[in-house]
């Protein structure tokens, strides 16, 4: 099941964690992408200058970030929408890694088919964690729908959708489904995610819960 595990992992780190090219109009503190589709709030990674840094959007090109010696036209940003990508279930989080995802295989069912085949089926489960106060702003002390950001924030890494009702390519769901094939096995058709609570040594998060089934046959009984 190890080797399902990982491919899933790289698939999801390779398709969500895009990587571009800082353009024109790019200074120390802002960054110009053409049509970035990021959030404020979210985190990129300028690979050049090793520096991960969360971003404030300025409009649909820009967006500002700390200042960072050097940073200049040409460099390389990988969007973070993920900050780690796990291969195992894993007890807690450093706050400074979240959001990340982890995944597990939870159950492996074996079924003979006929006298020299078995079909296995391996439930793998893919799990997301986000800092429940990650949007709280300290600064204002009124009544405010932080908290509820943050859910949505979870939910829409995992399954936001466009006016068409279709899960973004950028997203958890979105990538499963547009690369469901696995290298010597199938993917049943349902899919399903949960949301909660999660309190791991004091901490509170917001967890996505999505399981998945691998599906392959063995023709190697005697």
């Amino acid at each position: 099941m190890d080797k399902i595990e990982k491919e899933i992992r790289d698939l999801l780190k390779t398709n969500i964690n895009t990587v571009h090219t800082a353009e024109a109009g790019t200074t120390a503190t802002n960054i110009t992408i053409t049509n970035h589709g990021l959030s404020t709030g979210e985190f990129i990674q300028n690979v050049t200058r090793s520096a991960v840094l969360e971003i404030t959007v300025v409009d649909a090109n820009n967006f500002t970030v700390v200042s960072t010696t050097g940073q200049t036209v040409g460099d390389s940003i990988t969007f973070l929408r993920f900050k780690k990508y796990y291969v195992g279930q894993v007890d807690a989080f450093p706050l400074e890694y979240l959001p990340c995802l982890c995944l597990y295989g939870k159950s492996t069912d074996m079924r003979a088919l006929s006298s020299n085949t078995d079909m296995w089926a391996m439930s793998i489960v893919i799990e997301a964690y986000i800092d429940a106060f990650s949007k709280v702003s300290l600064s204002d002390v009124s009544d405010n729908d932080d908290i509820l950001r943050a859910q949505q924030t979870l939910k829409q890494l995992m399954e936001q959708r466009d006016a068409n009702g279709i899960a973004l390519p950028n997203t958890v769901l979105g990538v499963l489904r547009r690369n469901i094939l696995g290298s010597n096995y199938l993917y049943s058709n349902a899919i399903s995610i949960q949301y909660s609570k999660h309190v791991i040594k004091n901490k509170v998060y917001f967890k996505a819960i999505m399981e998945l089934k691998a599906v392959t046959k063995f023709s190697l009984r005697k």
